[in-house]
């Protein structure tokens, strides 16, 4: 009898502890999985060398851009990410009969680091993009056209704000230096910002 009382005894002493380290469990947060993740922005793209020497009475360097990425988170603080970013065009009115247009893209891959905080994740990404530079200039008599490709930098800050386990919205700031070919079309620099969606798998 003696046995069974000292034996009540010690789960009475110890069930305190017990239920300290079921609580503190509980409110711990889960542990990070690598996961991969879409996302989709739309946003105001500008060229910020597209009206250079040409009157802005004529030239309209802004237009709108979309932009679709996928990654691989790695950890809680970095990702890798693969996308396309279409910059739109940058239009040159001549007159009444000469229209010409420049076109740009990127595909890029970067590598980023996050910094999580309580309601939103902040992070920062820098890498290479592949531009392209598609130009056209077109009259009544006359269609000629150019592109050229090169290889140019690319960096990027953004905000995540996670709505569920798999569902957030994102705003991201996008700067590529010289886009385009100097010999074959020229270059600008490129800004982007844009606003979406994230979904994590």
């Amino acid at each position: 009898m003696k046995k069974y009382l000292s034996l009540a005894a010690l789960a009475l002493v110890l069930t305190p502890y017990a239920n300290a380290d079921e609580s503190s469990d509980s409110q711990s947060p889960k542990a990070f999985a690598p996961h991969v993740y879409v996302e989709a922005t739309a946003g105001s793209a500008t060229a910020l060398d597209g009206c250079d020497g040409v009157s802005d009475d004529i030239c309209d360097d802004q237009d709108t851009g979309l932009r679709l990425a996928f990654g691989y988170q790695l950890n809680q603080q970095g990702f890798l990410e693969v996308g396309f970013i279409n910059f739109g065009e940058v239009n040159y009115d001549f007159s009444d009969y000469v229209d010409a247009k420049a076109e740009v893209t990127a595909l890029y891959g970067m590598g980023g680091i996050m910094l999580p905080t309580q309601y939103a994740e902040f992070y920062g990404k820098g890498g290479f993009a592949l531009t392209r530079v598609d130009i056209s200039a077109e009259s009544p008599f006359r269609k000629v056209s150019n592109s050229g490709t090169g290889l140019a930098a690319i960096g990027s800050v953004g905000v995540h704000v996670p709505l569920t386990d798999n569902f957030g919205l994102v705003g991201q700031m996008d700067y590529v230096v010289d886009a385009g070919d100097e010999d074959e079309t020229g270059t600008s620099d490129m800004f982007f910002i844009s606003a979406g969606a994230k979904l994590s798998f």
